[in-house]
């Protein structure tokens, strides 16, 4: 493997303007009150990112919406110019950017995929050869003679996507290109991209973080357009997990404690994590059981609604939940000090970081709220086995949880009275 590295980007700084008449009208009005705080007429998405590549590495680059990733991506591959610092790059970069940003609408799939192979600077025999494999990537096979503005998005990004596999390049710029495709299509891609990444430089910009552990040897996290670390994939990510959550946080989801608890009759003491043997844990294989183990205390004997629900703290987006409400049998609490857990089944997720809230509803469901009583607790998930980093064993490893999770859940609580309270 050659040591000399593929990209080098040193302190780049990139600073976008406020244009237009907005801008002017900001000034007119500073003219007219000159006391009122100035505001700014221009932004640095960039600051001082320094970092290097080398052939048959993976740089991950994580972070919020609108912390630069991008930014740097165009940069990296000459769309847009920085405002300082330099950038040196060596061979053939294919920036899998914007798939298909090349094709004419008007155009058949065919003829774009020679179009957009000869803007990527493929001679038009070197496309006559790949086009037979272009096409069978693509598995658009009964579509290639429909004009393009016909596509779905899916479709669209799939075409864009096979004519830059066929390529042999030294660097390979990857900005998310694949959340619009179908597993199936994007289990291919993410193999292709694995072998690529054997000889090539890769930049891979990404909000999967399970992808960004599973398939990088480093990660650069970037916030507000400077770099926070760099390192390790899975400790960066861990990392900004943490920063995540405590944002969380501050938009008042502290987590290990009570939130809003309307009732002091009534309180959600802990929320904890268990594995099959009863253990505590933090940590679990897709396809584990996960026991959701909840302490409570209540001053008085009462029927309560309890619901657990797993989501994701990055896309805070909700992946599996288990709802007395929806079972539509309430349990009764005894007076004092009491548990209950609810076990999920072989939950199949998606390796990641995720979160569990516990929220308790009265008997009579969401109306006259008793509790509330809503706690935190944060567990990972890795795939069974040990994974060779950037092995590719097939998509389930890569593509994360993409939306709810319906799996078998079961709720261990005390037997209710013959008739009390």
């Amino acid at each position: 493997m050659n040591d000399a590295p593929a990209v080098v980007a040193r302190g780049l700084w990139k600073r976008y303007a406020f244009a237009g008449p907005a801008t002017i009208a900001r000034k007119v009005w500073d003219l007219i009150r000159p006391n009122r705080r100035p505001e700014p007429d221009s932004f640095w998405a960039l600051r001082d990112v320094s970092f290097e590549v080398r052939p048959g590495e993976c740089l991950g680059i994580i972070g919020d919406n609108g912390a630069g990733k991008t930014t740097l991506l165009r940069i990296l591959c000459g769309v847009t110019r920085q405002t300082r610092g330099t950038v040196a790059t060596v061979g053939r970069i294919i920036p899998l950017i914007e798939l298909g940003a090349g094709f004419h609408p008007e155009l058949t799939g065919r003829e774009n995929v020679f179009l957009n192979a000869i803007l990527l600077g493929m001679t038009r025999r070197e496309a006559a050869a790949q086009f037979d494999r272009i096409v069978e990537f693509s598995g658009l096979h009964e579509f290639i003679d429909m004009p393009v503005k016909r596509y779905s998005s899916g479709m669209y990004a799939r075409l864009g996507f096979s004519v830059a596999a066929f390529f042999d390049p030294e660097v390979l710029l990857i900005d998310e290109v694949l959340s619009v495709g179908d597993l199936a299509f994007a289990n291919r891609a993410y193999r292709h991209m694995a072998k690529v990444a054997r000889s090539a430089a890769v930049v891979f910009v990404s909000h999967n973080l399970g992808a960004v552990t599973s398939i990088c040897t480093r990660a650069l996290w970037l916030r507000a357009g400077a770099v926070q670390q760099v390192g390790d994939p899975d400790q960066i990510v861990r990392a900004y997990v943490d920063a995540t959550m405590q944002g969380v946080a501050r938009d008042g989801e502290r987590p290990g404690a009570v939130l809003d608890l309307r009732d002091p009759e009534f309180d959600v003491r802990r929320v904890e994590l268990l594995d099959r043997s009863g253990a505590p844990s933090g940590a679990f294989q897709s396809g584990d059981d996960i026991r959701v183990a909840i302490a409570y205390w209540s001053a008085r004997g009462r029927h309560a609604f309890f619901q657990v629900l797993i989501r994701s703290p990055v896309t805070n987006t909700s992946v599996s939940t288990a709802s007395m409400l929806v079972d539509g049998e309430p349990v009764w609490l005894d007076a004092g000090e009491g548990s209950i857990e609810c076990v999920f089944k072989t939950l199949p997720l998606q390796p990641g970081a995720y979160v569990v809230g516990v929220t308790v509803f009265p008997e009579t469901g969401y109306l006259g709220l008793l509790g509330k009583g809503y706690q935190v607790a944060r567990f990972t998930v890795s795939l069974p086995g040990d994974e060779e980093r950037g092995g590719f064993r097939d998509y389930y490893n890569l593509l994360g949880t993409l939306g709810p999770v319906r799996a078998a859940y079961e709720w261990k609580r005390p037997e209710p009275p013959s008739r009390a309270g």
